[in-house]
């Protein structure tokens, strides 16, 4: 099976991507494969790309996804997805921001037409861990999921409220 892991740069496609992987046992461990571009074996290939993907405007579009059997798209909170954005990829608030509405854009159209779309949230998988992510591996056709712990990624975001301890 052929799996495109994508969401908004900084949205936690990374962790899905490896976490895929390493469910369909590509990987020993989650960590064996950085979670960029692509691995695989004659069965399974994982694709993680995020929107953009590592350079400035480099976006996918639907005939891409259209190569594959299934699409994840992973969806964090956005006002973190964004400060995060900023942190570490671009360091110009509006070019982030664009560089968001565009991957929204491209996202809608692949959730409009692609006929296998699974959406992860990295919330959602921190507040239920294995009773959310054991059932989504499950719709991905992984037989026997293994679950992976999810962390609270964006605590450092709401310390000001605080919430710093959850």
């Amino acid at each position: 099976m052929r799996y495109l892991v994508i969401g908004l740069e900084s949205g936690a496609t990374r962790i899905l991507s490896k976490m895929i992987a390493f469910n369909l046992g590509l990987t020993k461990e989650v960590d064996d494969w950085d979670g960029y571009d692509i691995i695989n074996d004659d069965n399974n290939l994982v694709c993680h790309k995020s929107l953009p993907h590592g350079v400035e405007n480099n976006f996918i579009d639907f005939d891409f996804a259209n190569t594959f059997d299934y699409v994840v798209l992973s969806t964090r909170d956005w006002n973190c997805s964004l400060i995060s954005k900023v942190e570490k990829h671009e360091h110009n608030i509006i070019e982030a921001y664009n560089q968001h509405m565009t991957g929204i854009s491209i996202i809608k159209d692949i959730l409009n037409r692609h006929k296998s779309v699974y959406v992860f949230s990295p919330e959602t998988a921190f507040l239920l861990q294995e009773s959310y992510t054991l059932p989504l591996l499950k719709s991905l056709q992984i037989t026997k999921p293994k679950h992976v712990r999810f962390e609270n990624t964006n605590r450092k975001y709401i310390k000001e409220l605080g919430l710093w301890y959850i």
